[in-house]
């Protein structure tokens, strides 16, 4: 018997005619991590569903972790005694039952148990049945190899059950062959039975010993295929460990089934696609089951995900509810500050300034009067009066010009005409709430983002100038909030990520505006609502969000979606801890934005991001930087783009400065917590 490093080459024997073929005559696949996955993220967790399944039935009274372990003791154990090829499954189980004291029967039902979920447990990775079948074309002949100790038959089945096996094939397994394909000698005695010369032969699989190196010593072309290996959200999520919970398994295997399903996407869009499938997905699945919890026992029945960030929270939940018959209705509201803080305004005061001033450094007389939903024109000469030309509408304005033009919002003739025009938007706003049902007694909250629940209140102030009772005890879900809600007041403000000054992973120390953009929609923003049909509908500064688009925000949700999808399929089997997918989702979130690849962050960089409500001005907020910029941005906050991605800075063009200052910023994040922790501080979330 061959050891596995002294692999005999075979002669090639050269025809006239082999010269002249271009087409290989043999393609084979290896099975596991190449045309077939599992549902879970490592084939050793499956042995700890085995072990809970088992202890279910009354086969076993062990510890589902502890059974795992001594599964794949017995495995290791059994492949000893024959280290020249894979054991197969009745040579394991007969060292399982010797170890765990198993009666004959009880060993054989529970290795059918194991074969009954591994079934259960296999997919067919996503692009392969195409592969294989282009293999097949012109008469050429397809074979299956693995180093497994499976039965031949079994994986015949199971092959032939996704389309992979037609007849003609063969299925090759190093248990029943008595060889190995990492050692060479499985290779060499299917060269022997088909006949095939070795340069006619190509071979695909994962491993980089079994499925590369080996028959490439042996003259057999080869194809690596490694997308099946985990990527490194999804090793997150499964964890390091010997053996996982089932829950974590699953979640990861999901991970990843939802990121196969991208395979033909390339470039910026395939990191897009990856991004939603690992990341994106996986946290606004655990945000939007948590609040479907949250109506649940607070008896709300109806959710109403406000524009623009609720579009792809509202499709999450509204697939989540009809997989699991939830009695909450999901409805998707258009809104924004733009579209209900006016309408909230009684009369022009301090507030209403604070309001209609505050937000980008570039902030022209255009913005200030399109956040009142006015034009220039009307008041072009009193603005020519005050200093504020028709020429300079669009240019950003100097402190001096904001004076000016505050004091222009203050004249009886401009208040009383936005006086006006909010009671009118106020109308519209109260008329397309009641087209949404919203009084119609039904127990409801709003969902949003976050970050300081200011459309709530707009929302409730605008209820409550109306006479509407609805204005009293409005319950709103966030993701975020920044500040903790006023006790006392008759508003709910509920956040699903803590702001914890005690936690690395307070809400206050995330990278709001990638948060943003994670949840972007399809559509422009809403600036105002009109009379249209008989029906109130939104009016929006553009119908299709075409820089998003453009971007390649379609190809995120679906991606999104994907997760979801797949994730209920697998989730109802896996018994999952809600807080600790909630940790988890979190862990994926702040490693995507503290520890960006470079593609990921030139990626999202080139996000078309605006700060400014109504989008006229966008810049990136991780833009490359040279080393004077990015001291001066260090040096002086006013420099730095809005919302500025540092990490994603540094990913895209490292510089030592910023790398020493982020590595400040995290020393001194760790010794504030520390400090909280020390002195009790207790959490604000």
């Amino acid at each position: 018997m061959l050891e596995r490093n002294q692999i005999r080459r075979p002669r090639q024997r050269l025809s006239w005619w082999s010269i002249f073929r271009v087409k290989p005559q043999l393609h084979s696949f290896d099975i596991f991590d190449t045309v077939l996955t599992r549902t879970f993220a490592v084939p050793s967790d499956l042995f700890v569903a085995l072990g809970e399944e088992a202890g279910r039935r009354g086969l076993l009274q062990i510890v589902p972790g502890e059974f795992a372990r001594k599964r794949m003791a017995a495995e290791s154990a059994a492949r000893r005694t024959a280290p020249a090829y894979e054991p197969g499954l009745g040579e394991i189980y007969a060292v399982l039952a010797c170890d765990l004291g198993l009666a004959p029967a009880e060993t054989g039902r529970l290795r059918e148990l194991e074969l009954e979920m591994e079934e259960a447990a296999l997919q067919p990775v996503p692009g392969m049945q195409q592969r294989v079948a282009a293999a097949r074309g012109d008469g050429r002949r397809v074979v299956f190899i693995s180093d497994m100790y499976l039965p031949a038959a079994f994986l015949e089945r199971v092959l032939t059950k996704y389309g992979f096996f037609q007849a003609g094939d063969r299925v090759y397994v190093s248990g029943e062959a008595r060889a190995s394909k990492a050692g060479g000698q499985l290779y060499l005695q299917i060269l022997s039975e088909l006949g095939v010369p070795p340069g006619d032969w190509v071979h695909l699989g994962d491993n980089e010993l079994a499925d590369n190196s080996v028959p490439k010593k042996l003259g057999i072309s080869t194809e690596p295929v490694t997308a099946v290996r985990l990527s490194r959200y999804e090793w997150i999520a499964r964890g390091e460990g010997s053996v996982a919970p089932v829950w974590r398994s699953r979640l990861a295997a999901a991970m990843r089934l939802a990121r196969l399903r991208g395979h033909e996407l390339a470039g910026a869009q395939r990191t897009i696609w990856d991004t939603g499938g690992n990341v994106v997905g996986p946290l606004w699945f655990g945000f939007v089951e948590w609040c479907l919890e949250q109506a649940r026992q607070r008896g709300l029945r109806r959710l109403y995900f406000v524009a623009r960030d609720g579009q792809i929270l509202q499709r999450i939940a509204a697939r989540i509810a009809a997989r699991r018959s939830l009695p909450v209705e999901c409805r998707y509201l258009y809104g924004s500050r733009q579209a209900w803080h006016l309408p909230s305004v009684e009369r022009v005061d301090d507030a209403m300034l604070e309001w209609l001033f505050i937000g980008p450094r570039f902030l022209s007389v255009e913005q200030v009067l399109g956040r009142l939903g006015l034009e220039p024109e009307q008041f072009a000469g009193a603005l020519h009066a005050a200093g504020l030309p028709r020429a300079g509408w669009r240019e950003n304005l100097t402190a001096a010009q904001c004076s000016r033009l505050r004091e222009l919002v203050w004249s009886p003739s401009m208040a009383g005409e936005i006086a006006h025009r909010a009671a009118a938007e106020r109308e519209l706003v109260v008329e397309y709430l009641e087209q949404e049902g919203f009084f119609d007694g039904t127990p409801a909250a709003i969902v949003d983002i976050g970050w300081h629940g200011n459309m709530q209140r707009s929302l409730a102030g605008l209820l409550r100038l109306a006479g509407r009772p609805e204005a009293t005890g409005l319950t709103g879900l966030y993701f975020g909030l920044l500040r903790r809600h006023r006790s006392g007041s008759d508003q709910v403000l509920l956040d699903y990520w803590p702001n914890d000054p005690a936690s690395k992973e307070s809400i206050t120390d995330q990278n709001l505006v990638l948060i943003e953009m994670l949840a972007a929609a399809d559509h422009g923003s809403v600036t105002g609502f009109r009379k249209h049909g008989g029906q109130v509908v939104p009016m929006l500064n553009q119908a299709q969000n075409h820089g998003a688009l453009d971007w390649g925000l379609k190809t995120l949700h679906v991606a999104i979606l994907a997760f979801c999808d797949t994730w209920l399929e697998l989730e109802p089997a896996a018994s999952c801890p809600k807080a600790d997918l909630q940790a988890l989702t979190r862990e994926l979130l702040v490693s995507l934005t503290r520890h960006p690849q470079a593609d990921q962050a030139a990626t999202w960089a080139a996000f078309p991001h605006s700060t400014d409500q109504l989008e006229r001005h966008f810049e990136s907020f991780a833009p490359p930087m040279s080393f004077l910029e990015v001291v001066r941005a260090i040096l002086r906050p006013q420099y730095r783009p809005l919302g500025w991605w540092m990490e994603g800075t540094q990913a895209i063009q490292p510089s030592l400065t910023l790398a020493f200052y982020l590595q400040l910023r995290r020393w001194k994040r760790g010794w504030t917590v520390d400090k909280n922790l020390r002195d009790g501080e207790p959490a604000s979330g």
